[in-house]
């Protein structure tokens, strides 16, 4: 098995390992949004790391917490379910990623003052 930490700021012309797991982690940021949405003391922020291991077939057979900011069980399995959800594409080869996520609320809009 190939260990990959993952260097989202380093770009090639030629798509790497790192930048299709970052592309698929990136089409579905929802679902792991959702998890922090429903899981998250509200105002929280805070990074999680996670570690999984993307199979031949591109399926997640492995994933984990590293270390989590949160310490909240039921944000980290869904976080960890969000993951083993994702089909990366298939490599060859099992290829383990660590992978972090930073949790932030969302910035709500200022509502418009009207004139009377």
């Amino acid at each position: 098995m190939i260990f990959l930490f993952l260097a989202l700021f380093a770009r090639n012309a030629q798509a790497s390992p790192a930048d299709d797991i970052a592309a698929v982690v990136n089409h579905d940021l929802t679902s792991l949004r959702t998890c922090y949405d429903i899981n998250a003391k509200p105002g929280t922020s805070g990074k999680i790391l996670t570690r999984f291991t993307v199979g031949a077939v591109g399926k997640v057979t492995k994933a984990e917490i590293v270390n989590s900011d949160f310490k909240n069980e039921k944000l980290e399995a869904c976080v960890i379910e969000a993951l083993r959800a994702l089909t990366f594409p298939a490599g060859g080869t099992a290829l383990g990623v660590e992978y972090p996520f930073e949790f932030k609320p969302l910035l709500k809009a200022k509502p418009k003052k009207t004139k009377t």
